[in-house]
């Protein structure tokens, strides 16, 4: 192993726990652990960047309200809102 640290992170599911394992130069490690809210929110990022390609489109070929494509804009608006409520509802 070289003399700089590597870390590998393990991440898990939104709601449970996982841990950061740090490899240091002579072969020790630290296990430290770190919690859902850290992690990245992978459904409201797909949703956003779906979201954008489709803006894109729209605004590329200059769409008007009435097409699928700005339909499903105003859908995923919808997902995205729902979803960023239930994230904000405390748990209990």
């Amino acid at each position: 192993m070289g003399q700089g640290v590597s870390a590998l992170i393990l991440q898990a599911p939104t709601g449970y726990s996982a841990s950061r394992l740090f490899l240091g130069g002579d072969g020790g490690y630290e296990v430290l652990p770190i919690t859902g809210e850290f992690m990245a929110d992978l459904y409201l990022k797909n949703l956003e960047s779906e979201r954008k390609a489709l803006w894109a489109t729209c605004r590329l070929k200059g769409l008007p309200r009435d097409t699928p494509e700005r339909m499903r804009i105003a859908q995923i608006d919808e997902q995205i809102a729902a979803h960023k409520a239930k994230k904000a509802e405390p748990k209990t």
